[in-house]
């Protein structure tokens, strides 16, 4: 290949890594976040329970934040 069109693909593959890794990070730090609150107690079952307002809120919330 010529030697220009590797070092455009080697850059955009460099930037392409690191937007992937901070996906991947911001998808972390949201798991560890829900496992706080639900190992914290503050969120608690009945809250959570015979509510299908919340659970349509959080099902919008998550496929939201999905994309």
């Amino acid at each position: 290949m010529d030697q220009a069109l590797t070092q455009k693909l080697r850059r955009i593959h460099r930037v392409n890594r690191v937007l992937w890794t901070s996906v991947l990070a911001g998808m972390l730090v949201l798991i560890v976040v829900a496992l706080f609150f639900k190992f914290s107690g503050f969120i608690t079952s009945a809250v959570l329970q015979g509510n299908p307002q919340f659970d349509n809120l959080m099902l919008i919330l998550t496929v939201g934040l999905l994309f």
